[in-house]
């Protein structure tokens, strides 16, 4: 939306209100073509509390007998027993402990391995460019009214309420001793067994089989709007542009040479060669 303070070098003006009320309305449709935006009057920013309601910096204060929201519940004392734990005993003595290792086995018989080869990459698309139609004329010139929407409520208040209770008794935590726990493991020194060199593993054999006939299968996308400039399209692909019949046959004579089937050529046909593009329009999404 705009903001009303564009309008301000604008309020000075002469301007004939009774012409203006006499304006017809727009429709909706030719407001967005034209990128129209009502204005935008300044938010007031009242303060506003998590919940919406006005935030009062001097709230009205007052005092109230006992109500029945604020009747005092039962209050619970809760006894807590916490037992301590002693720390554990002494350790023992030394635990030694010699290793002694086996002959290392033979290495393992080969496994037939299968490994996915990546295809090789697909090459740049091929564009079959039509020449630029010929641009609609300009619309004349018109005025008509738009009704804009108000200014926004100012946010609820509200009128608080709070009780007074009595302070409740304290909690009671009882602490006590644990018997003594599990004597700690005691300390061990091991003599590790020599590491023997290792067996040479068998060698790893590839096999690179040939590659088989490519299966191609034809996909159409449906049909999208991208904005552009002519002028810029033109000094770009200016020598490549062709007419509808000459980019049928190249079409159709790229598809054929990658063995498409004939509805799909019908479905391409259809979708890509109609005489005009606005034949499609309600499947086409608009650009930004």
């Amino acid at each position: 939306m705009i903001d009303c303070g564009d309008c301000v070098p604008f309020s000075n003006e002469d301007s004939d209100f009774g012409a203006i009320h006499s304006l017809p309305d727009c429709s909706r449709a030719e407001l967005v073509e034209a990128g129209y935006q009502p204005t935008k009057c300044p938010d007031p920013n009242y303060p506003r509390d998590k919940d919406g309601y006005y935030i009062d910096p001097y709230p009205q204060k007052q005092r109230g007998p006992p109500a029945l929201e604020c009747q005092t519940k039962v209050y619970q004392q809760e006894v807590q027993v916490v037992y301590l734990k002693p720390p554990p005993p002494e350790p023992s003595g030394l635990l030694t402990v010699v290793e002694k290792r086996p002959r290392q086995p033979s290495p393992p018989p080969r496994k037939v391995i299968w490994c996915r080869s990546e295809p090789p990459q697909k090459p740049p698309p091929i564009y079959l460019r039509e020449r630029i139609p010929e641009p609609p004329p300009p619309l004349a010139p018109r005025f008509c009214e738009v009704e804009v929407d108000p200014l926004p409520p100012p946010p609820p208040s509200y009128e608080k309420h709070t009780c007074a209770y009595p302070t409740p008794p304290p909690d009671i935590i009882v602490e006590r001793w644990l018997p003594y726990g599990r004597r700690p493991p005691r300390p061990i020194k091991v003599v590790r067994a020599p590491c023997p060199p290792p067996r040479k593993p068998l060698p790893n054999i590839c096999i690179i089989h040939d590659a088989s006939e490519a299966r191609i299968e034809h996909t159409l996308e449906g049909p999208q709007i991208r904005c552009d400039d002519p002028n810029v399209y033109c000094r770009s692909h200016g020598s490549t542009l062709l007419d509808l019949e000459h980019l049928r046959e190249q079409l159709f004579g790229l598809l054929r040479n990658t063995h498409a089937d004939e509805n799909f050529l019908r479905r391409v046909a259809a979708v890509a060669l109609t005489p005009s593009p606005q034949d499609n329009e309600n499947q086409l999404t608009t650009c930004d």
